[in-house]
């Protein structure tokens, strides 16, 4: 039965049972459905409507299976030789010498933001770590933004240094298409794509835990080697000692002999002395305040632990719990590093549309089929970090913000071992971490589901004036300075946004101007207020 064209999308009707797809679409044959392309520039249609005339198949149908210069394949998915993927937007290579010189240039970065990332969790405090890692999520939603933005953006609408420039940023979202694969690295299905960036992500967290590791076993080897030699000598001048003494036991406080305790046995006068231990618990001195107990070897024939035992013991003990949570705590933190990256990807590998042809395929690369052959054994990673990862990285940090407000006798070690979550903050506003992770995974989920580069502006433009709105009602930060940073990186997102959605709505100048006049209504009105506040914090005083 026949059917109104307009019911079809993206298809002009010439009649009969033809359908030739419109520009931005692609279909096989002029049998077959139109399916809207990932990148609507790519796909130039079968009616010579985006400068590509309309060609003949060798059996005079409409050839229907057209793609753009710098695209090939099916649905226009794949590069063409001498381009590489950026996004989905094909960009040149560029000359042989440059294109491997920026290669090389992008995979030593990549390295040095990993082995960096690492470094700065083993040589700066916990606080200062916090600002470093927050700060490199307020710069990913930036890049992030931007790489959105630059879907609707042809190498030759901007300086040529633009979009190499951006694609280079693209290190800080530990991003592998910054090697610009087609060009000096072979090209990449998306399956491969993601599999890599899941080891990619996986080395951030295991870089943080060699170095730790190897930190901590440098700062054990000295000490050890000397409390070794201190604890042999304590002995021997015990041994000496207590041969010349006629008492039954002999005490050490402080490095002290004290003589002249009579018949008393060394366990009865031991019970009423209280051991102490160092604070840090490094396990490389007994302390200046602490107390040893030596027994003579003469009573005891050298069995059984002694006083100076349990303390080392005691000692060791808390080195490995000290150990493990400082492990625990940078893995934590290299995983909030590789959450909105990996997110998006996971995203973007589960998310599937049904195409022309009948199959549900691959929003992100239309050539793959959703659950079949790669992407079927790729779903068997996608489904558990989507799962255990996107939504239980967030989650778990909500149990882990309500056990420290709600349970105090454990505050203290959780504060410790997730420390990113809580420092810098004031104390009423520890659940501000959790919301930005949040936050991040709506960002990542709301990128993928909308497709359209003008809506995904709208809603960045909006999401990141609700950030500006929180921040400024909230006032979490602890100090002056991290507040204003805080204030002057989201302005700075707002206007990159706004930027992207102006070129992006050339054709909608009404839209753009309206979310351009709600913006910095937002942002004055945040200002104001944040004015008035601090006024009345000043008049109070």
């Amino acid at each position: 039965s026949c059917k109104p064209c307009v019911d079809i999308e993206g298809a002009y009707c010439p009649g009969g049972a033809r359908m030739w797809p419109l520009d931005g679409y692609w279909a096989a044959s002029e049998d077959g459905r139109p399916t809207k392309c990932r990148v609507a520039s790519s796909c130039p249609g079968a009616v010579g409507s985006a400068g590509v005339p309309p060609q003949q198949t060798v059996t005079g149908k409409r050839r229907t299976a057209t793609c753009q210069a710098r695209y090939t394949g099916t649905f226009c998915a794949q590069c063409a030789a001498g381009y590489s993927m950026d996004n989905g937007v094909c960009r040149s290579c560029g000359g042989a010498t440059a294109s491997y010189v920026e290669t090389a240039l992008a995979g030593v970065g990549l390295v040095a933001v990993i082995v960096l990332l690492a470094l700065s969790q083993v040589l700066l405090s916990r606080s200062k770590f916090a600002l470093v890692l927050f700060t490199l999520l307020c710069l990913q939603n930036t890049v992030f933004a931007v790489r959105l933005g630059f879907q609707a953006i042809d190498d030759g609408e901007v300086p040529s240094w633009l979009p190499t420039a951006v694609r280079m940023s693209t290190l800080i979202l530990f991003d592998l298409e910054a090697l610009r694969h087609g060009c000096a690295v072979p090209p990449m299905s998306y399956p491969s794509l993601y599999m890599a960036s899941l080891c990619i992500g996986a080395l951030v967290p295991l870089a943080a835990v060699v170095l730790r590791y190897t930190c901590l076993r440098s700062r054990k080897v000295a000490p050890s080697q000397a409390s070794t030699r201190s604890e042999q000598g304590v002995r021997e001048r015990a041994s000496t000692l207590g041969e010349s003494m006629a008492s039954p036991s002999s005490i050490f406080i402080n490095g002290e002999f004290i003589s002249g305790l009579g018949s008393s046995s060394s366990s009865d006068m031991a019970s009423g002395l209280e051991l102490g231990y160092p604070e840090s618990g490094s396990g490389s001195s007994i302390g200046a305040h602490s107390l040893v107990v030596e027994e003579q070897q003469e009573n005891h024939g050298g069995a059984g632990l002694t006083h100076l035992d349990l303390a080392a013991l005691d000692s060791t003990m808390r080195d490995v719990v000290s150990s493990w949570e400082s492990v625990v705590g940078a893995v934590f933190a290299s995983l909030i590093a590789v959450f909105l990256p990996i997110t998006a990807r996971t995203a973007q590998g589960l998310m599937c549309v049904r195409a022309g042809d009948g199959e549900l395929r691959l929003a992100a690369d239309l050539s793959v089929v959703c659950f079949d052959g790669t992407h079927g054994v790729m779903a068997v990673v996608l489904v558990p970090m989507a799962v255990f990862f996107c939504m239980g990285l967030p989650l778990w940090s909500t149990v882990v913000v309500v056990r420290t407000i709600r349970r105090r006798q454990v505050a203290r070690a959780l504060r410790s071992r997730y420390a990113v979550l809580f420092a810098r903050l004031k104390p009423s506003r520890m659940w501000i971490r959790v919301t930005q992770l949040f936050a991040l995974l709506m960002l990542a989920i709301v990128s993928v589901a909308f497709p359209d580069v003008t809506t995904q502006m709208v809603i960045l433009v909006v999401y990141f004036l609700l950030l500006l709105v929180v921040f400024a009602v909230l006032n979490p930060m602890a100090s002056k300075w991290e507040t204003r940073s805080t204030y002057l990186r989201l302005v700075v997102d707002v206007g990159a946004s706004l930027a992207l959605l102006a070129h992006a709505c050339k054709e909608h100048a009404i839209l753009a101007s309206i979310c351009a006049g709600l913006a910095f209504t937002m942002v004055g009105a945040v200002m104001v207020a944040r004015s008035r506040r601090s006024s009345a914090a000043v008049g109070s005083r």
